[in-house]
């Protein structure tokens, strides 16, 4: 797979104008798209908020021109632009007035849970409400394969008992059913993946039988590293390809796609030196790129920092400008100066171009398209 380069890395270095920033590679979100799309044998769900580009549904060429998902009324907004009967809008908060705009867009819902339903339909009133689909936990599907479960993926779907239950609130108000969702982000792995898509499918047919209702689509998670399991996905493709033949399959693409897209660029603002320990300030700080700090449990933590211009052999603590306990990214063998460029690359997939006002007047990140 198509990685960022050094011939990259030198070009915004030479093209910042701005930080704290991100700078995101088309060429690589488009290879990484299509071989998602591929590798799994089904279109790929892309998460708009996995990606800061507003601009990005009007860059995808045709053939990856996908359906796209949403959790904020920004993102609705911009999916509003994209005409695909499988876009859906889907968090586990969902206030009344969030309700009424997905009403009103005519947008497809997955629900996280029956009071999601009961909302749709105090709200409703004489609108057309598009089919509505249902979310249901991994661990409900693995509740007898135990060994299967390796994340703590306990904030996403409802119990299989939730599920029927907002199945019979729909089919009483009269509410087309759509979907069956399932939430995880995994790595791929050859067997393990067949065996919990096999487990779905399993459930997804004991819960028609108990329900009486045959779901149209079933919407399944992000498998890390699928874009490299041309081979290894075989298997998993056969089974994709069987259950294809009666309902609408798909895969979400989030950070899988604009993960190793993106890369950080901050510059050094001034340099500290407390106790013999040599501090780096940068401008990128917790408020925009919280996920590559100490406080996101190192995350990201693994990819390190790129120094331009190059520096002699030493050792600096960056830090961000935000003073907050965590404000940490990484420990550099380089002695950086002030007015040097750090780039941080890997750092595409849900990078923050906001920022609360309140901290410290911290601006928001800006996002650029790599000219290539």
């Amino acid at each position: 797979m198509m990685k960022p380069n050094e011939e990259m890395r030198l070009h915004i270095s030479r093209v910042v104008t701005e930080t704290p920033s991100y700078f995101y590679s088309l060429k690589i979100i488009f290879e990484r798209t299509r071989a998602l799309v591929k590798n799994l044998g089904t279109p790929v769900v892309i998460e708009l908020s996995s990606c800061p580009l507003q601009e990005i549904l009007s860059r995808l060429p045709k053939d990856i021109r996908l359906p796209v998902s949403a959790v904020s009324k920004d993102e609705l907004i911009i999916m509003i632009g994209s005409k695909n009967d499988a876009n859906y809008f889907r968090s586990p908060h969902v206030p009344r007035s969030t309700m009424r705009s997905i009403l009103g867009a005519g947008v497809s819902l997955i629900a996280e849970s029956p009071r999601q339903i009961d909302s749709l339909i105090s709200l409703r009133g004489r609108r057309n409400v598009r089919s509505v689909g249902v979310s249901l936990a991994l661990s409900s599907v693995l509740q007898d394969r135990q060994n299967l479960i390796d994340c703590k993926e306990v904030h996403l779907g409802m119990s299989y008992a939730q599920v029927v239950e907002s199945i019979s609130k729909l089919a009483n108000a009269e509410i087309e059913l759509g979907g069956l969702a399932v939430n995880f982000k995994k790595k791929f792995k050859k067997n393990y993946s067949e065996k919990i898509l096999i487990e779905i499918i399993k459930t997804l047919e004991r819960l028609e039988i108990q329900t009486g209702y045959k779901f149209k689509r079933l919407h399944l998670g992000e498998w890390f590293g699928a874009e490299n399991a041309e081979q290894s996905g075989k298997a998993y493709r056969t089974h994709i390809k069987k259950i294809s033949q009666r309902l609408n399959v798909y895969h979400t693409g989030g950070q899988s796609i604009f993960e190793q897209a993106g890369i950080l660029a901050t510059k050094v603002v001034d340099i500290l030196n407390a106790d013999g320990t040599r501090c780096a300030i940068c401008d990128a700080s917790i408020a925009n790129a919280f996920i590559a700090t100490r406080a996101a449990s190192g995350l990201r933590n693994n990819t390190e920092f790129l120094v331009y211009p190059q520096r002699e052999v030493g050792e600096t603590i960056v830090v961000g400008a935000s003073g907050i306990d965590g404000d940490v990214f990484a420990t550099v063998p380089y002695n950086i100066q002030p007015e040097d460029l750090l780039l941080k690359e890997n750092m595409g997939g849900f990078a923050r171009t906001y920022s609360p006002h309140a901290l410290c007047g911290l601006g928001p990140a800006k996002s650029f398209i790599l000219v290539e």
